[in-house]
């Protein structure tokens, strides 16, 4: 008799897995080789590219119920656990420089905002998406009370303990951070309530970058994000407090050297994780578990909103040419014909045919001939953004 828990399941996962990570590569391109880059964009591509990796990984390697044959995850599992640990201080980050792009289309009056990219920009917009991740990283081995723990099904996990270092940095910080993305949000909202649908238009006129689709694929696509992600990432901090709250603070693993056994990972398969000793890891599993098809899913949501805009079919348009697949691509119906693609500035009319502002008086101002913003050569200098 087929055992749909140990064989059908986990092949279905691993499918899908492989799927929802080809699927973000096209993204990621788009919105870091395309003609107006997304830093946060790509890096939230790229961690749900790293989801469904891991997924996958998980999926082969730790699905048998004999786990005295299964392989000890080395290299693999020391990268995957520190990344993991990172992974979701990483999303929130890019979702806060992403929302914090949309906001400031608000404050702007009657400046055009520059589509230039500097380097400056790049650096600081790649710190603030991935130097929270980095610093989880580098702190994991002093507060691991072994190398590593290998979850059937879930795969590698953190084996942390519970110090003021776990608590602060892998528990509250990512919840922070998770709680401020949904307030950002309802900030955004509350503005675009306020401004109205022709003040909203006006906003969005003044970012030659950015029709109103692309505004609302952006803004719809952060909100689903941060409502499924923030109250997993309150049940994670919630979990890791009542461990603590039950076995009390402790010192640093590492206080007074190197644990002993340290170098072996811990194997425990699902079965094992429901026994009483083991009692704590029913909840974490159940949550882990949860937070894995939710990103599975929402790797699905990334590519049809952030992967089948305007910007992404220019960019395959010009991947399909220099590939001299253009021909091809039209007969399959894969791309629209030339005549009904529609350029950077005309994806949308602001909700309306006739509404005289939006990505229409956004082109008007927008010097085609010397590819920059009208007015950019005014006294004052025009602020740099490219959501």
């Amino acid at each position: 008799m087929v055992n749909y828990a140990t064989e059908i399941v986990p092949v279905a996962f691993d499918v899908f897995s492989i799927v929802g990570m080809v699927l973000q590569i096209p993204v990621i391109l788009t919105y870091l080789c395309g003609p107006h880059p997304n830093i946060p964009v790509s890096a939230i591509a790229g961690w749900f590219f790293y989801f469904n990796l891991r997924n996958v990984i998980a999926m082969i390697a730790w699905s048998g119920s004999n786990y005295e044959e299964w392989w000890q995850g080395k290299v693999w599992c020391d990268f995957d656990v520190r990344m993991n640990a990172g992974s979701q201080l990483g999303i929130f980050s890019a979702l806060i420089l992403s929302l914090t792009h949309l906001i400031r289309i608000f404050s702007l009056k009657t400046q055009v905002i520059s589509n230039r990219i500097t380097w400056q920009r790049i650096v600081l917009e790649v710190a603030v998406c991935y130097s929270g991740p980095l610093i989880l990283f580098a702190i994991y081995t002093p507060i691991s009370t072994s190398r590593y723990l290998v979850n059937q099904y879930i795969g590698c996990s953190a084996a942390t303990d519970s110090s003021v270092l776990n608590v602060i940095f892998f528990v509250l910080w990512p919840a922070l951070f998770g709680t401020i993305v949904p307030i950002m949000l309802g900030y955004l909202l509350w503005k675009v309530c306020r401004r109205g649908r022709s003040g909203t238009c006006e906003a969005i006129s003044f970012v030659p970058t950015m029709s109103a689709t692309q505004f609302v694929r952006l803004t719809v696509m952060t909100s689903i994000i941060c409502f499924v992600l923030t109250p997993l990432s309150w049940c994670v901090a919630g979990v890791n407090l009542n461990v603590i709250a039950d076995v009390g603070v402790s010192a640093v693993a590492w206080a007074h050297g190197k644990p002993k056994d340290w170098d072996e990972p811990t194997l425990l398969p699902f079965a094992l994780s429901m026994t009483p000793r083991f009692s704590y890891l029913n909840s974490a599993a159940s949550i882990s578990w949860a937070v894995e098809v939710s990103q599975l899913v929402l790797s699905y949501f990334v590519f049809a909103f952030y992967g089948t805009g305007t910007v992404a079919q220019q960019f395959y348009c010009k991947v399909l040419e220099a590939l001299h697949l253009t021909g091809f691509a039209i007969k399959i119906r894969l791309l629209p014909p030339p005549y009904e693609r529609k350029d950077d500035y005309a994806e949308s009319d602001c909700w309306s045919s006739s509404s005289p502002s939006g990505s229409t008086f956004a082109a008007s101002m927008y010097d085609k001939d010397t590819k920059r913003p009208k007015g950019m050569y005014t006294r004052s200098k025009p602020l740099e953004y490219s959501p």
